[in-house]
């Protein structure tokens, strides 16, 4: 083994530090070198996928067929369906700006990636600049490694974990970004791990995304398989499914492969798998294809093995065609130049509109509102801001590379590789954290007083992002913005409702009374106090500029920029709503956002408080109002002084 001699390792007299010699080509190795070309128990390796079905163009065209609505076992199983394959390409690992501009360009296809990180709470680093730099829709995680008390969270992103509660590892979880409206779906299964989100897409029918990971031990059962590919007309899964069979991964073959085959060919469903493995085992020179993409009701797709990220597995990028454009991956700012505001609006409404009655008042709100949301956009710049995010140096993404290259030869036994692969490991995860920490030592020296950035930045590390978890209603768990919508509603209603009996039939009869004298006899003349273009411009002074906007859509530091002309028009609606003793309708819808209380269940929909958002133009006239009931109960002496 050491010296080529004939006697036993053992018994070989070879000194440790001379270097040993092959006994098979005399080369400087032990004779049990799975490198050695001329090791006689060396395994057959499969460079490339052998022909088959899957990958034969002659075939595919063939035998394809159309979507089925639902997953439905064929009774017959002499009859079976071969898989609708697609025709993949060997282009493994494609430019990141190549892959990214061709999503955006198309706009119908959606951008996922599927990684089994074995352990994700060391390398949470890598995968920050993995998001930033390929941008994907989904990402798929498998063997997070996690507890239900570790926390992982990344901007833009949403995070959906199955954390493995009975012993260490295993874990799933997805990434989707916020943008796609989408909400989670668990699904129970015991043969395999999983997390499944359903998204909801324009003008198309939702889709189910999972999450799979399936351990080495045991077989996947097809019953619970059907529990995913059962609960929508489209599902996509991916991830880690422990699956070896020569129709997409080269070497050797087990049981769920087959398993799985059979499923696909049962259900007329698409296999989409990369060209090259996706897992390099540590201790064994057999790469194989773990990671893939089960699709239905999907007509096309394409998949690739990525050469990035530190794990025994590569991360897998799908491209799959949905036919729906996706919102655009950017953030715009939006800035208005109030000069310019200002001119358009001096031009836009006359001083005095002809109000002669309560239409007329409602008429005269909604082009107020108009004029002044079109004045804004005419005068505003909008930027989009696709970037420039940090980017990982050269010398560390090199340094990932030619790791991950070198631990596709370690596999070898050589102890040469193993070193250098570790030596790696540490170096570039010690650069990635000596980075970031110099980029916030940079912008935080960029930090002062005087334009309040510090205090921005402080007020953004100190806001925590509140994300409603899943409600209990009556009839069950709430998952969708609807459901949760209306399990609000039903939570509101129930708890305001009028006084319970006994009632005091003699206060409101006098009451009654009371009412039908002021109604028969009216006043021929309101004596309320009207106000004026003063008063109305010093109520516009002191309003808050940040506060948020109602339903009209108008902000406070619109109506604080507003002309003369436009005061004056503001001013004659509410003084016609004084004279007609009237609050127009428009001023009383309200949006109503729901605050979780603290300390309190966030499960149980009476355990959040509603706070309502009012037309910022009905405030005002509320402050008018509150100001003249002042004026009134001051000189009745309505209100007792102790109050």
């Amino acid at each position: 083994m050491k010296c080529a001699g004939p006697h036993r390792l053992r018994e070989c007299p070879k000194p440790k530090d001379t270097p040993p010699k092959c006994l098979h080509c005399n080369g400087p190795h032990m004779a049990n070198f799975t490198g050695c070309p001329k090791n006689p128990v060396n395994r057959r390796t499969f460079s490339e996928a052998p022909e088959n079905a899957w990958a034969d163009p002659a075939i595919i065209a063939k035998i394809k067929k159309p979507p089925t609505p639902a997953v439905e076992p064929n009774p017959n199983p002499s009859t079976q369906f071969i898989p609708r394959p697609v025709q993949l390409t060997s282009n493994a690992n494609p430019p990141i700006q190549e892959v990214f501009f061709k999503q955006m360009s198309q706009m119908m296809s959606s951008m996922m990636n599927s990684w089994n990180a074995a352990g994700i709470k060391n390398k949470i680093d890598q995968l920050k600049y993995f998001l930033l730099d390929w941008k994907p829709d989904i990402l798929a995680l498998q063997e997070t490694h996690l507890n239900p008390g570790d926390r992982l969270k990344f901007p833009n992103y949403s995070s959906y974990r199955t954390d493995r509660l009975t012993h260490r590892g295993g874990g799933t979880e997805i990434l989707i970004r916020n943008s796609i409206d989408h909400h989670p779906t668990p699904i129970a299964s015991t043969t395999f791990e999983n997390t499944t989100i359903a998204i909801h897409l324009p003008d198309s029918t939702p889709i189910t995304i999972s999450s799979i990971y399936r351990p080495p031990h045991g077989s996947i059962s097809t019953l619970e398989l059907n529990n995913i590919f059962n609960s929508n007309s489209k599902c996509i899964a991916v991830g880690d499914f422990n699956a070896k069979l020569r129709a997409w991964s080269s070497g050797t073959w087990n049981s769920n492969g087959t398993i799985i085959h059979d499923y696909i060919c049962n259900n007329n469903l698409i296999l989409l798998a990369p060209c090259e493995p996706t897992h390099f085992p540590n201790h064994s020179n057999n790469p194989s294809t773990l990671d893939f993409g089960i699709l239905k009701n999907f007509s096309s797709g394409d998949a690739n093995s990525i050469n990035a990220l530190s794990s025994d597995h590569n991360p897998v990028s799908f491209e799959i065609d949905i036919n729906v454009n996706l919102p655009a991956i950017s953030k715009i700012i939006k800035t208005t130049n109030w000069s310019k505001f200002k001119q358009i609006m001096s031009t836009s409404l006359p001083g005095n509109p002809n109000i002669q009655s309560i239409k007329d008042i409602e008429k005269a709100i909604m082009k107020l509102n108009g004029a002044i949301l079109t004045a804004i956009n005419l005068a505003s710049r909008s930027k989009l801001i696709n970037g420039n995010y940090r980017k990982l140096l050269p010398n560390i993404v090199k340094k990932i590379t030619l790791h991950n290259q070198i631990r596709k030869r370690y596999i070898t036994y050589d102890p040469r590789y193993r070193r250098t692969a570790n030596r790696l490991t540490n170096q570039f995860r010690r650069e990635i954290r000596d980075y970031d920490q110099e980029s916030v030592k940079e912008w935080l020296m960029t930090l002062n007083q005087e334009d309040n950035s510090i205090y921005i930045a402080a007020k953004k590390f100190s806001r925590k992002y509140m994300q409603i978890p899943p409600i209990l209603d009556t009839d069950g768990i709430k998952y969708t913005p609807l459901g949760k919508a209306n399990a609000f509603k039903y939570s509101l209603e129930n708890s305001i409702q009028t006084n319970p009996e006994p009632y005091d039939d003699v206060h409101i009869d006098e009451v009654n009374r009371a009412i039908r004298r002021y109604i028969d006899n009216p006043k021929p003349s309101s004596s309320i106090k009207l106000t004026s273009p003063q008063e109305m411009l010093s109520f516009l002074k002191r309003i808050n500029p940040r506060k948020a906007t109602g339903p009209d859509g108008i902000p406070n530091k619109a109506l604080q920029q507003i002309p003369t002309d436009v005061i004056t028009f503001i001013t004659k609606i509410c003084n016609e709503c004084l004279l007609c003793n009237y609050f127009p309708t428009i001023w009383k819808t309200a949006h109503v956002l729901m605050f979780p209380k603290p300390r309190q269940n966030r499960k149980l929909p009476g355990n959040y408080r509603p706070i309502s958002l009012l037309s910022n133009i009905g405030k005002i006239f509320e402050k008018i109002i509150l100001s003249r009931l002042k004026e009134e109960y001051h000189d009745l002496s309505i209100i007792p002084n102790e109050q």
